[in-house]
């Protein structure tokens, strides 16, 4: 049982980073109208409150570059199969 609180816990906080990083633009806007996107929002600011001002700052630069070249490629997710088996 520790071991998967642990393991959800660490998935927690390298989603918060991912949120607080590069999405937060997209959350930001969504915090306008939904509840549910201003805890995910405050909650991904709290995990690391020192790292925050950082990430943000990362995140802009980010955003500011895929909107000078028009590509999403560097938020979209990469869904693949489990890494090293073949198919």
């Amino acid at each position: 049982m520790g071991l998967a609180l642990r393991g959800h816990l660490l998935a927690g906080r390298q989603l918060a980073s991912a949120s607080r990083r590069v999405w937060w633009p997209m959350l930001v806007a969504t915090a306008v109208l939904s509840r549910w996107s201003r805890w995910w929002l405050l909650l991904a600011l709290v995990d690391k409150p020192r790292a925050a001002p950082t990430d943000l700052a990362y995140g802009w630069g980010v955003w500011a570059g895929m909107r000078r070249s028009r590509i999403w490629s560097p938020i979209a997710p990469r869904l693949s199969a489990w890494p090293g088996r073949q198919r």
